[in-house]
């Protein structure tokens, strides 16, 4: 009979020997179930920071370009602005967004300023552009020499031959992001809790084959199935850690400098959680605490 009740895991995870004895024992076929509902708790709270950050960025950076946004009419693939052209639209530091040329010999990309530079057929992505201020803004070195040794070309797309009539003005842009900011969280959820989920069942298989090994060097029998649950178990404490760290913005969801400082830190963690769980059911492993209810 279990001596822990789910909920009680993230707690007991941290600290308890009869926890993961408990956990050896009794918790089979529900370590992967325990995994999932633990990763939609965090990834809830992460998911809601992001659609908080992303509101912040839109009204403190995004709403102040938008305010200049001419209106934008296309025409059986033709678009046209109600301003003189060229027209550039800047952010809220004055730094060039976007440029307008819907004259009939457009300027040369390389010549316009801004990361995007639209035209009256097409809508060219300076990548250069947006590599220079990557590297200009960049404290990672690794990161700037990388964009310096292999900058990205730039994009020619055809967005407007097969619109035969559109207006877009700067209501259309906020609803569009009003919708946008709507959703952000959702589609977070949505996205990064399935990769978060195939990510920690892998480790869960590969810090098996480690539990494994482990137990062996101290001579205990421990089934595979046992060491997998263990070490799945043993992932809550780098879990909630990595929840917190993303909720207060130390550590970013995507690749960086304190991805890459915390990705050692937290492999540590779990190796030394591992350790510390097979070791629990070696030294004492007829161990108990006081019953609780399922």
């Amino acid at each position: 009979m279990r001596q822990f009740a789910g909920w009680q895991a993230p707690f007991y995870s941290f600290w308890s020997k009869s926890f993961y004895v408990d956990v050896a024992k009794n918790w089979s076929g529900l370590a992967y179930l325990y995994l999932f509902v633990l990763l939609c708790f965090t990834w809830l709270f992460m998911s809601i920071k992001s659609g908080m950050d992303f509101s912040y960025q839109a009204d403190h950076f995004v709403k102040p370009w938008i305010q200049q946004f001419p209106v934008i009419t296309v025409n059986k693939g033709i678009l046209s602005i109600d301003q003189s052209s060229p027209y550039t639209v800047k952010n809220a530091n004055g730094e060039a967004i976007i440029t307008f040329d819907t004259s009939e010999k457009p300027m040369a990309s390389t010549k316009a300023p801004g990361i995007l530079l639209v035209t009256k057929k097409t809508v060219i992505f300076k990548a250069s552009e947006l590599d220079k201020q990557i590297i200009e803004q960049s404290k990672d070195p690794t990161l700037a020499a990388r964009y310096r040794k292999t900058p990205t070309p730039d994009q020619d797309m055809d967005l407007f031959s097969t619109v035969d009539h559109a207006v877009i003005d700067q209501n259309t842009v906020n609803q569009l992001i009003g919708n946008v900011k709507k959703s952000v969280a959702f589609f977070v959820f949505l996205i990064f809790l399935p990769l978060g989920l195939i990510f920690c069942l892998l480790q869960s298989l590969i810090y098996g084959l480690f539990a494994m090994a482990i137990a062996s060097a101290n001579q205990i029998n421990l089934t595979y199935g046992t060491a997998v649950r263990l070490a799945t178990i043993t992932l809550t404490p780098v879990l909630l850690i990595d929840a917190l760290l993303h909720i207060r913005n130390l550590v970013s969801l995507l690749p960086g400098p304190s991805s890459l400082l915390w990705s050692p830190v937290a492999l540590a963690i779990t190796v030394g959680y591992i350790i510390f769980a097979v070791r629990a059911n070696i030294i004492d492993p007829n161990q108990k605490s006081q019953p609780v209810n399922s």
